[in-house]
């Protein structure tokens, strides 16, 4: 079973889209200011070392971290979900004596043969109990 715990921290990631948007339109705007300084050709001669390719890279791969975090913070969860069940049953201790006393043959085989058999016995009747 798959299930997010803060549902509600998933709309941030309509965010995503709309930020894109405003990119596009820095862009945009960007492009036509860099054409109010100059030449575009003369300005790519001036500075070589600009790329329009690096800054769309670097958006996407902010976005991409920003889509990573939204969805860690709505916690995924996968597994199955743990209930509380109430039942009904006893607790039981037992004590044995494993003194050399219990080695008397008064009982076939042996006292603490007898007593193992009989908690053996007593443990395989209890169902819901611990």
């Amino acid at each position: 079973m798959f299930r997010f715990e803060n549902i509600n921290i998933l709309f941030f990631l309509l965010a995503i889209p709309l930020l894109y948007v405003g990119y596009y339109l820095y862009l945009k705007n960007f492009k036509s200011r860099l054409k109010k300084y100059g030449n575009p050709q003369l300005i790519r001669q001036l500075a070589p070392q600009f790329s329009t390719s690096r800054p769309f890279f670097k958006f996407t791969t902010l976005m991409l971290v920003l889509f990573l975090l939204i969805i860690a913070l709505a916690r995924p969860q996968f597994g199955s979900k743990l209930k509380d069940i109430k039942r009904e049953g006893i607790e039981l201790v037992i004590a044995l004596d494993v003194s050399n006393s219990m080695m008397a043959e008064d009982i076939a085989p042996n006292r603490l043969a007898r007593a193992k058999q009989a908690i053996n016995t007593l443990v395989t009747k209890m169902n819901d109990d611990k």
